[in-house]
């Protein structure tokens, strides 16, 4: 299994990475961009016809995204994210308008997405604790055969 930069998952490095948190900013751009190329390539597939399939787009960008952010941003990535989808898919020509419940469920959905996201990112951060080396080696990595399920 390799992690950020093609580095083992057992070394030490790759245990930090795993580990860093975006900053707020950070996170919040990358909600922006990434809203926007999910955008950019939703329509130009056609998916203002298919507004679930740019749902799906948008849902696995929040669930990717908050992977690497702060729980407490869960919010404001679902909400950034659903402007795009709001204005640009449903409303078409940059028109934000609320649809009632379609647009709490679409809001729902997202945040669903992102909140998932955020728990298994939590998760995966909580697996090894930074800078521990595992039992049996020097160097922080172990045999395959000994690692724990």
């Amino acid at each position: 299994m390799l992690l950020l930069q093609g580095l083992p998952a057992d070394t030490p490095r790759a245990r930090r990475a795993a580990h860093t948190l975006w900053p707020l900013s950070s996170a919040l751009l990358a909600a922006y961009a990434g809203g926007g190329a999910v955008t950019v390539a939703a329509v130009v597939a056609g998916a203002t016809r298919h507004p679930a399939a740019a749902l799906v787009a948008y849902a696995l960008l929040a669930g990717m995204i908050c992977l690497g952010s702060r729980p407490l941003l869960v919010p404001a990535i679902a909400i950034i994210i659903w402007l795009f989808d709001d204005g640009f898919i449903v409303g078409r020509h940059a028109d934000l308008t609320w649809h009632g419940a379609a647009d709490l469920r679409r809001l729902a959905i997202l945040l669903a997405a992102a909140a998932g996201g955020s728990a298994v990112g939590a998760l995966l951060r909580r697996r090894t604790p930074p800078g521990t080396s595992q039992p049996g080696a020097e160097d922080g990595t172990r045999p395959l055969s000994h690692r724990a399920a």
